[in-house]
């Protein structure tokens, strides 16, 4: 038998507000649905359109760069930081 388990990080995907929790609970949901399908002898696919963080990151402060490069950034706006929540997935 055995299984495959998709995550769906596509945008539409999550609200906005709560795309965080949610996407953290999704993880830990297949994690477990994975652990236990592996504790009964069956095999397990992961399916995923997420982007690795240190990757989102790195799009994150190319995208910005291009912005302030193209006089997109407004005047005397505060640079992005870094949250511990991403603001999208892409």
């Amino acid at each position: 038998m055995g299984a495959n388990i998709v995550l769906d990080f596509h945008e539409p995907a999550f609200e906005e507000a709560e795309v965080f929790d949610r996407s953290e609970l999704a993880i830990t949901a297949a994690a477990s649905i994975a652990n236990y399908l592996i504790d009964m002898k069956q095999t397990v696919g992961l399916l995923s359109n997420g982007l690795d963080a240190a990757e989102r990151v790195k799009r994150e402060e190319g995208s910005q760069a291009s912005e302030e490069q193209a006089g997109g950034a407004r005047a005397g706006a505060a640079p992005r930081g870094r949250g511990p929540a991403p603001a999208r997935m892409r």
